[in-house]
């Protein structure tokens, strides 16, 4: 099993969805911003439980997530 001690590992296993996004590999959870990134993860996550009964939803729910942490991570 791999750490998760980045945010494209976070994203992975939290969102069951690759992050696309291969310099999330560098963003240690523990950073200011990937604390943030984190957050916006877990509240995504918590979301996507709730509709995961419903696929054509989890879609634009993950590329939603992708879209949010882009923002923080790049600007």
């Amino acid at each position: 099993m791999v750490a998760v001690n980045n945010i494209w590992y976070y994203f992975r296993n939290k969102l069951d969805a690759d992050p696309q996004d291969e310099t999330l590999r560098d963003l240690p959870i523990n950073s200011g911003c990937g604390r943030d990134c984190k957050r916006i993860i877990d509240a995504y996550a918590k979301l996507k439980a709730k509709i995961d009964p419903h696929p054509h939803c989890v879609d634009p729910l993950v590329e939603s997530a992708r879209a949010c942490i882009s923002i923080y991570w790049h600007g």
